[in-house]
């Protein structure tokens, strides 16, 4: 069920889609079994915050399907999407919020948009939320909800009425949205928003198709992914308005991509190296490259960096492991990587039968993560 999308496994939005059309009653019941073993909330009158508090380690969404995407600085809100099954149509598919003070949030569509809609990232004041929404027709639209959780839709690039387009991440200043749009050619370009006018500005990349991916807390630095020229090989990029798009270089000749970065310009993604495996790697503000391996003992097979700390020391996302599985993990400064339930133990905190598939999402400290568990369950620990 996953895709490889800007160097990370995420569910990408053609992948949203089709999951909650597809009926897969395995899956369904180990997440109702899950869910029965495990501290949850599946009711607005219920806030997964006041059991994370108890428990250190909580469901969010159980007894559907969720992913959580993304946590505010403090993590105590978290978003993402729910849906109330496995197969539900797209239409059910819904941009959600929890909220330690207010619980459980569905986020308004817009009129005209009646596929699925998906929450990316809050900004430091959690005044705006960046996202998409989509259409049951195909094409999806870059759109924030205010304080007041109303929608508003982000202008297109392209005037074609199919035109599409995705915001991914928010500055915590609040001002720098970034993400991708489709230009008149139908290709894809990465892009930002002013918040102030909601303008969309391209990126001048190399290539003829690319997407932002992250921006950092004042929005002066902007990561992605671009090809150069038509070329289907993918390279990792740093923007910043005095430097334009400057490539980062890669573990071989292969595909790299940029997922996040820190304030302290660490950048996170992924790069094949010469095997054409993918790696979990860092650059730092020298731009030189870092493997950071992976959850298994002889330290091979793939691994994908998905997010990054405030200050840059705490670095998560996913790995393979010896026996095949796919486990969320945690790289800290000096300490290395380990499985996110590995960290919950040391951490005191009992997950039970929860195993961690990703982590999509940390505080700014590190202290407070959310990804998704093996039953596509979304958790917060």
């Amino acid at each position: 069920m996953f895709l490889l999308v800007g160097g990370a496994y995420f569910f990408s939005r053609q992948t949203i889609i089709m999951m909650f059309k597809k009926k897969t009653c395995a899956a369904i019941v180990s997440s109702v079994v899950l869910a029965s073993q495990a501290a949850h909330a599946n009711s607005n009158s219920e806030n997964i915050y006041d059991a994370l508090n108890k428990n250190g380690i909580v469901v969010a969404g159980a007894f559907g399907q969720s992913n959580v995407l993304a946590l505010s600085d403090n993590g105590n809100t978290a978003l993402g999407f729910t849906a109330p099954s496995m197969y539900a149509p797209s239409s059910e598919v819904v941009a959600t919020v929890w909220d330690s003070q207010k619980g459980l949030i569905s986020l308004p569509k817009a009129e005209g948009y009646s596929g699925l809609s998906v929450a990316r990232s809050i900004s430091g004041d959690l005044n705006t939320i960046t996202g998409y929404l989509s259409r049951e027709t195909g094409g999806e639209r870059a759109v924030y909800w205010d304080d007041k959780y109303k929608i508003h839709l982000l202008d297109n690039l392209s005037s074609n009425e199919h035109a599409s387009s995705a915001a991914f991440d928010i500055s915590r200043d609040g001002n720098i949205v970034v993400g991708n749009a489709s230009t008149d050619s139908n290709l894809e370009a990465a892009v930002y928003w002013t918040r102030h006018d909601n303008k969309v500005h391209v990126l001048n990349t190399p290539g003829d198709n690319s997407s932002a991916s992250a921006v950092n807390g004042d929005g002066s630095m902007i990561v992605g992914k671009t090809n150069i020229g038509s070329s289907d090989t993918t390279h990792a990029f740093r923007w910043t308005e005095n430097t334009g798009v400057k490539l980062l270089p890669s573990l071989s000749n292969h595909i790299t991509t940029a997922n996040g970065l820190s304030d302290t310009g660490r950048v996170i993604g992924t790069s094949q190296n010469s095997g054409e495996i993918n790696r979990a790697v860092y650059w730092d503000t020298d731009n030189q490259i870092h493997d950071l391996g992976t959850l298994r003992s002889d330290n091979q097979g793939d691994s994908q960096a998905i997010n990054i700390s405030r200050l840059g020391t705490v670095i998560s996302g996913t790995s393979i492991t010896d026996d095949n599985q796919r486990l969320g993990f945690i790289w800290k400064e000096g300490q290395g990587m380990h499985s996110v339930n590995d960290w919950l133990n040391h951490a005191h905190v009992n997950a039970g039968s929860m195993v961690a598939r990703s982590v999509n999402a940390m505080s700014s400290d590190g202290a407070t993560i959310a990804g998704q568990l093996t039953d596509g369950s979304g958790y917060v620990a």
